[in-house]
This record gives structure tokens, sequence and C-alpha cells, in this order.
């Protein structure tokens, strides 16, 4: 019994391993996240005006209707930048 427990840990502490390594990449994917969308909403650039206001709208109201959702993806990409 106990060399089955044995086998099977190598392969836990691998799972182990990679559940903590998703949770850290997600948790710094999210930082990096708001860090980029804190610096285009403070871009002082004509250009970006539009994509300000549609992004400080969408905080507001929750959401977007579809026409001004195109148009947010639009300028993100645009921009590269990700929602």
């Amino acid at each position: 019994m106990s060399d089955a427990g044995t086998r099977n840990r190598p392969a836990r502490v691998t799972v182990a391993t990679c559940v903590e390594w998703r949770d850290w990449y997600c948790r710094l994917q999210v930082s990096l996240s708001h860090a980029i969308r804190w610096q285009v909403r403070y871009l002082d650039l004509p250009d970006r005006q539009d994509l300000r206001k549609l992004q400080q709208l969408r905080e507001e109201q929750g959401e977007l209707s579809a026409a001004d959702e195109r148009r947010l993806k639009t300028l993100l990409v645009g921009g590269c930048v990700h929602p």
C-alpha cells in the first residue's frame, strides 16, 4: 500500500506545482492588465479621447451598447491594448 502512495507522490507534486504556477500567472496577468488600462486611461493624446470616454461610460453603466462595444474593441485593437 505505501508503495502505491509513493509512486503517485511525484504526480501530485507536479500537479500542485502547475496549479501554483497557473495561479501566479493569472495574478500577474491581471496586474499587468490593470496597469495597462490605467496608463491608457491617463494618456493625454487626442486620438485616445474616444477610448477614454467609452471606458468611462462602461465603468459607469456596467455595459455598452453593441455599437459602442464594437467601437471600443476597434480602438483597443488599433492601439494594441487589451480590455
